[in-house]
């Protein structure tokens, strides 16, 4: 095809004054793109688009090479989209159902039995804190690992890669008992606080890590660990129903 004898003077405009493409530039080349269809199409396929709808215009002169460089530089570095909200709820509550070897509390609800629970803990008797852990969507998912950490001390005592069937419940408690009178568990939150019945201000942090992707949700009105102390030892119970923690 012939271009006319304006051709040398679009090639020497598109010369002329050349400067790294300006915040507006970007701006007006990123408003030139395609509406992208759902899925996105990848930055590969949005530069041969973009290639292809302005070619015409690239072939007047050898700034079409800079413009296609521009474009490509704007593609790759546009921010990735954020991730998915999480899927799943995470709550904390607290076990004591034997206490001076009396009946205490019943234990919180939903517990070991309740519809649409899949519990992991020993028991009859409990002493222990517990992680409650509600997949609110409509497909399984995979709890990859959970552990805690509470006054310094970390439990990881829970197998990894368990099944959440989608609209149900995981509980998880203690898993051992290490002696029965006085009763006691390989779960007990409340021991992990300093001796004494002063109230410690440290906050249990749970890490839940589901298909991939660890959240840590924090027990800030420090139900695991009972107030931050032994209320045990210090003349009360320690049952406390559900919390939902925040991530």
């Amino acid at each position: 095809m012939e271009i006319g004898p304006d051709k040398p003077a679009l090639r020497d405009a598109l010369y002329e004054g050349f400067e790294p493409p300006s915040p507006d530039l970007r701006a007006r080349l990123l408003a030139s793109l395609p509406v992208a269809a759902v899925p996105a199409p990848s930055p590969v396929a949005q530069i041969i688009h973009w290639v292809q709808a302005h070619w015409p215009a690239l072939t007047l002169g050898g700034g079409g090479a800079v413009a296609v460089a521009v474009v490509i530089s704007v593609i790759l570095n546009q921010s990735a989209p954020p991730p998915p909200p999480p899927t799943v709820e995470v709550y904390a509550a607290y076990a004591d159902t034997i206490r001076s070897g009396a009946p205490a509390a019943p234990p919180p609800s939903p517990w070991m039995g309740s519809p649409g629970v899949a519990f992991i803990g020993v028991g009859p008797d409990f002493d222990a804190g517990a992680i409650r852990i509600e997949n609110r969507s409509g497909s399984s998912v995979t709890i990859d690992r959970v552990t805690v950490d509470s006054g310094g001390q970390h439990f990881d005592i829970w197998q990894p890669g368990l099944q959440i069937a989608p609209h149900s419940t995981l509980i998880l408690t203690q898993t051992a008992v290490l002696s029965r009178a006085p009763l006691t568990t390989n779960f007990d939150t409340s021991e992990a606080n300093p001796p004494g019945c002063q109230p410690a201000g440290a906050i249990p942090i749970v890490h839940v890590s589901v298909n991939g992707t660890v959240r840590s949700y924090r027990d800030v009105n420090r139900v695991l660990n009972t107030g931050g102390l032994d209320a045990g030892n210090c003349g009360g119970a320690e049952s406390h129903g559900w919390e939902r923690l925040p991530a």
